[in-house]
């Protein structure tokens, strides 16, 4: 098994836990654990050391994320519990909550390094997404570790876009990561560059009609994107939603 499998091997097993049983600690580990062998394989050239050191200064990952693999058989005969695709019960508008795989045939088609990124970027969204998950549910979503993971979701979708930001292969990816880093800023108050991320997304979903989805790394549904477009929409700074 090379490292690029391995990896492979960790991010899904951590996509399983994460959307259909609710193990947010398992799953989180083993992201982690999958960034790591990443970045050990590729001599983390494509992340800046200060991020690397910040994200994995926990250490252990890779052991951790070796166990839960381990264990697969055990934690996947636990009751589902299935996050579905966005939290309407919680916020007024769509967040993108299902974590995303790896394709196999992704491997085989981007194992070049200058391809790396895509896998990166769709590990990092994976580890944003089990802190933005957190943050929205529960009653502890307005205290200062739901704001600090909230923070924590958004500095890791930004390095995701930043990663993959001329990709053609992970244009569904962006529009994932584009509109939940726009939720973000919305829910933080922060309208203007809300705006900016759904200015954005308005874009890509019109473009939907020129990408050639047989390409994509990873592959958004169809009801998916009306959600997105409805918060393309919808979404305003609440003082001039009031006075339209």
């Amino acid at each position: 098994m090379t490292k690029m499998d391995l990896a492979l091997e960790f991010n899904n097993l951590g996509v399983e836990l994460f959307n259909s049983r609710g193990r947010l600690k398992e799953a989180r580990q083993l992201f982690k654990g999958a960034l790591e062998v990443m970045l050990l394989s590729t001599q983390g050239n494509h992340l800046s050391a200060d991020f690397i050191h910040r994200l994995l200064q926990d250490n252990h990952h890779i052991r951790n994320a070796h166990r839960w693999l381990t264990a697969r058989d055990s934690i996947m005969s636990d009751t589902e519990f299935f996050i579905g695709s966005h939290s309407t019960e919680i916020t007024a508008y769509f967040v993108h909550l299902r974590g995303m795989k790896i394709r196999n045939e992704a491997i085989l088609k981007y194992t070049e390094n200058k391809k790396l990124d895509i896998f990166s970027a769709i590990v990092l969204y994976n580890v944003a997404l089990v802190d933005h998950f957190c943050c929205l549910q529960g009653p502890d979503s307005k205290s200062k570790n739901a704001l600090a993971r909230l923070n924590n979701s958004k500095l890791l979708y930004n390095m995701a876009l930043d990663l993959i930001q001329t990709e053609q292969a992970a244009t569904d990816l962006q529009k994932a990561l584009t509109n939940n880093l726009g939720a973000i800023y919305f829910e933080l108050g922060d309208y203007a560059n809300a705006a900016q991320c759904f200015g954005k997304l308005r874009s890509s979903l019109s473009d939907d009609t020129c990408q050639n989805q047989s390409n994509q790394v990873v592959i958004m549904n169809s009801d998916c994107k009306l959600d997105l477009a409805m918060n393309v929409l919808y979404l305003r700074e609440p003082t001039l939603a009031s006075a339209a």
